[in-house]
């Protein structure tokens, strides 16, 4: 018998009461898809999207592209019910990551030489940015890995 058999061995011996205690015990009861579905309300609504407060006259991704709440940095819009949020523009650095918000606001740039660029490799894209800057981010995972400024 190997060392490890051995060691096995030992473990399953000092295991099975364990095991057998939990074999006997009776299993917590599962709900079936029928019984969720009777459950789940019948009627889906969407959650209302969240506005910037009217003082600011709206979001606007040239003038801001997060906020400051209870003094941490958030990138975004804020909720809707964000009481006293600040504002900010923080220019993008390398390594931060882009929300969804963003890869979807922001204008991808597909004529890379026409702007003075080269092509991306595979799997990164050029965005520019709500103040002209250019970002070079991983596609799949929205992680800025340069800032180009204009």
């Amino acid at each position: 018998m190997t060392k490890f058999s051995a060691a096995l061995l030992a473990t399953m011996i000092l295991l099975a009461p364990t095991y057998a205690a939990a074999q006997t015990e009776a299993p917590e009861a599962v709900e079936t898809p029928e019984a969720v579905a009777e459950s789940a309300p019948t009627e889906l609504t969407e959650a209302p999207e969240a506005e910037a407060p009217a003082a600011t006259g709206g979001w606007d991704l040239a003038q801001y592209n997060g906020y400051t709440l209870n003094g941490r940095w958030y990138y975004g819009p804020p909720p809707a019910d964000a009481q006293g949020a600040e504002f900010g523009f923080r220019t993008w650095r390398q390594g931060d990551r882009l929300g969804a918000y963003f890869l979807e606001a922001y204008e991808e740039i597909t004529d890379y030489r026409g702007a003075g660029l080269r092509a991306p490799a595979r799997g990164f894209a050029y965005l520019r940015d709500g103040r002209g800057d250019i970002l070079y981010i991983i596609a799949t995972t929205g992680v800025v890995q340069r800032v180009i400024a204009q």
